[in-house]
């Protein structure tokens, strides 16, 4: 089961419906994902990502959101539970100006998962431990996040 497939599969079991952007390992434009999200008129945007960098030594895992307020909140709520669920070094949340968070109508966070380039990070994140912390970090900071707005 890959990590997405953990994560949703945890929301799903809490109550919530999920609907994913994409499924499979085929390319859907970053338009067409935030009009997905726009038109289902969702409670929240995640976009889930493993990072990658020239430096070797560029390691743990972020939260970016565009806007303060309720993107900030969110972004905040998961990257807390990230930290307290896993053991990579935690770079923070980051405001950023992805185009998804940025087009996105409601509350979005983008999360970084780690670096496939640090050999560090990558020998955790290819667990299996890792990927159910990371789906339990992520429903604990959704929840999080709704419960405290």
């Amino acid at each position: 089961m890959s990590i997405v497939d953990s994560v949703v599969d945890r929301l799903r079991k809490s109550g919530a419906n999920v609907i994913m952007t994409r499924n499979s390992d085929h390319f859907i434009s970053l338009q067409d994902r935030v009009y997905i999200s726009n038109s289902y008129n969702t409670h929240a945007f995640l976009s889930l990502y493993y990072n990658a960098h020239p430096l070797i030594g560029i390691q743990g895992l972020e939260t970016h959101y565009y806007s303060g307020g309720e993107n900030y909140a969110l972004a905040s709520s998961l990257q807390s539970k990230l930290e307290q669920y896993t053991s990579l070094e935690s770079r923070g949340v980051k405001k950023s100006n992805y185009f998804v968070l940025r087009e996105s109508e409601v509350p979005s966070a983008l999360i970084e998962l780690g670096f496939i380039t640090n050999p560090n990070d990558l020998s955790i994140i290819q667990t299996e431990g890792y990927q159910n912390s990371i789906s339990e970090a992520i429903l604990a900071g959704v929840k999080k996040y709704f419960r405290d707005k």
